[in-house]
């Protein structure tokens, strides 16, 4: 068949021309809103890319800062990993920070307008923060209770890490959370908290109870241990009550026998999950001569000291104890962490509380307030924490306690003003003054016996 030009009518090139016209703008907004969709999936992707990196390489550091400065051990379950950012703003008792603020203006004006002007000299005495009231109380507990201004945590294991890098682009950990049912824990560690709660039971017998407004708002706390002494002519001493001393020497020798076992028990318990943390404070301990809690002197080339030792003293709170949110400045600053441990007790029995026996405490939360988070202590539960205490803003809330039980807590850190007096020792700095001496249990046992 020949093909002919002309056997194409003009009819049917105007349809084709119509058609091509009119399916044209469709055509080009489909190609649009394809190349559209195919760039939007493009930066969606290289979101993803981006996030799975970034989590990559936040993963990396947060394993590598655990790993170094915490515990190179597995863990022996599953972990929650959380970054926090830190809200100077966020406070749970801002009328009582805000006076406590302007009492020190002022205390400092007054200062400077007695060296310039003289007249009476300003009071040196410390100013403190006051007493909450029962309805501060109740709204800084209102906020930590409510779920989207604060997080707590009641089980499992959790690690949380600053947000923001450090000066050496490395992650810092805040707090790293292990929480026991105590009902599934054998019965060897059931003995030695058993043992460990009688044994701090019995401490109270022997040392006095601190009862400083800067450290307590309510409740009870105890030290035990070592602590740069208050006592004139005493470089370094132990917290002792002399006179409850002198009327049970025989039960308080037997009480310092026990404290071997009751600080490897301590250790014991942290190793797992914690082994680094607690070698870097037996090292630095060793570095400087420092006492552990448990010994009677001061370490020597002929002492026959124990080797799960990681913290001079010990205090410990119970009875409704609760405080201030404050950062532990005075403690030694060349140690990252503190080491806290929390069990339902008995108060004057000496040993472990479970729900089963009517344990009805509540509240007494541990908060972080600026890095809204905090520790729930639930009944049957020992909670354990490494923390860095002189980084974080962090205190303990009112608790509920109407009956026969408590939550006991504990704390071990390495004061300052300890070491630095060890130090002066070490530089055999008192060898010319033989009228200063060490307030060891020696020196107790025979000031008592006098």
């Amino acid at each position: 068949m020949t093909f002919h030009p002309d056997d194409i009518s003009d009819s049917s090139l105007t349809d084709i021309s119509s058609s091509s016209s009119e399916s044209e703008p469709e055509d080009k907004g489909s190609f649009t809103n394809d190349l559209f969709l195919i760039s939007s999936a493009r930066k969606a992707k290289k979101k993803r890319r981006r996030n799975k990196n970034w989590s990559e390489k936040r993963n990396a550091k947060c394993k590598q800062a655990t790993a170094m400065f915490l515990t190179n051990l597995p863990p022996n379950c599953g972990s929650v990993i959380s970054d926090v950012k830190v809200v100077a703003k966020r406070d749970l008792f801002p009328d009582i920070t805000a006076e406590t603020k302007q009492a020190k203006i002022e205390r400092k004006l007054a200062r400077k307008r007695f060296k310039k002007a003289g007249g009476p000299l300003p009071p040196k005495k410390k100013i403190s923060d006051w007493l909450p009231t029962p309805e501060e109380i109740a709204t800084a507990s209102s906020i930590v209770e409510d779920p989207t201004k604060f997080r707590l945590y009641d089980h499992g294991h959790v690690c949380i890490f600053d947000k923001q890098l450090t000066t050496e682009k490395e992650k810092q950990i805040m707090a790293d959370i292990t929480f026991t049912d105590l009902k599934t824990i054998s019965n060897q560690k059931r003995d030695d908290l058993n043992f460990l709660v009688a044994f701090l039971e019995k401490s109270k017998k022997f040392v006095n109870s601190i009862g400083s407004k800067s450290r307590s708002c309510g409740g009870y706390m105890w030290a035990i241990g070592w602590r740069k002494s208050m006592t004139k002519f005493e470089i370094i001493g132990r917290y002792v009550n002399k006179a409850a001393i002198k009327k049970n020497q025989e039960e308080f020798n037997q009480h310092v026998k026990d404290s071997d076992r009751a600080s490897s028990i301590l250790w014991d318990l942290f190793y797992p999950i914690g082994n680094r943390a607690l070698e870097a404070n037996q090292q630095f301990m060793a570095e400087h001569n420092l006492p552990s809690l448990s010994d009677p002197e001061l370490p020597s080339e002929t002492s026959k000291g124990h080797d799960k030792f990681f913290s001079t003293n010990l205090t410990f709170t119970s009875d409704g104890f609760f405080n201030h949110p404050h950062k532990d400045k005075k403690d030694d600053k060349r140690l990252p962490f503190a080491f806290f441990l929390s069990l339902p007790t008995f108060k004057s029995k000496g040993r472990l509380a479970f729900e089963s026996d009517g344990y009805d405490v509540t509240g007494g939360q541990f908060v972080f307030p600026e890095c809204g988070f905090g520790i729930d202590f639930k009944p049957d539960t020992m909670v354990q924490m490494i923390f860095a205490q002189r980084l974080y803003t962090h205190g303990t809330l009112k608790p509920t306690e109407n009956g026969k039980f408590t939550k006991l807590g504990m704390s071990l850190q390495i004061s300052e003003k300890t070491t630095n007096m060890l130090d002066r020792i070490l530089a055999e700095e008192f060898v010319t003054k033989p009228e200063m001496h060490v307030g060891d249990v020696p020196h107790i046992m025979n000031q008592v016996q006098k």
